[in-house]
């Protein structure tokens, strides 16, 4: 079972050195990420395993190029189905959304930002010409106030 070295790397622990390979097997046709030696005990590391390995000819490289595709279209294809599917508030900003579920929230009212008087600005006070979007109302100038109630007491749901 011949197996062909991509990468070699070792990884120092705080005790101990691990050396790894990256090697294709005809035989599985995969990558997989083998252990070539270690110093965690006694004579860990006689090289055998390093020397069975071979370097790759042209056609095992170009076969590693397809798998190698075919698992960065995996990964892209798992992040896009994430950001569909279940999206960061980022992932939605400055874009149309349809909701299929109802959605329910109760209305609450807008009262101007104690923090900037309304403004939306952040004043240093060491420092006049330093100017932020406030911390409290992230730039708008107002905050949501009290939750509204209806005339007879119940609240006032936003479909």
């Amino acid at each position: 079972m011949p197996r062909y070295v991509f990468d070699k790397w070792e990884h120092n622990g705080r005790d101990d050195s691990d050396w790894y390979a990256v090697v294709y097997t005809s035989e599985t046709d995969k990558l997989e990420r083998i252990e070539t030696g270690t110093t965690r005990f006694a004579n860990a590391h006689p090289g055998t395993v390093e020397a069975t390995l071979l370097e790759p000819t042209e056609e095992v490289k170009a076969r590693v190029v397809v798998i190698l595709t075919g698992m960065y279209q995996e990964v892209l294809t798992a992040i896009e189905h994430r950001r569909v599917h279940e999206p960061e508030p980022g992932d939605l900003e400055g874009k149309r959304v349809r909701l299929v579920q109802a959605v329910k929230n109760q209305k609450k009212t807008s009262i101007p930002c104690p923090k900037c008087s309304g403004s939306g600005k952040w004043t240093n006070p060491h420092n006049s010409m330093d100017q932020r979007p406030c911390f409290a109302c992230k730039g708008t100038g107002s905050t949501r106030g009290e939750k509204l109630k209806g005339p007879d007491g119940k609240p006032v749901w936003e479909v």
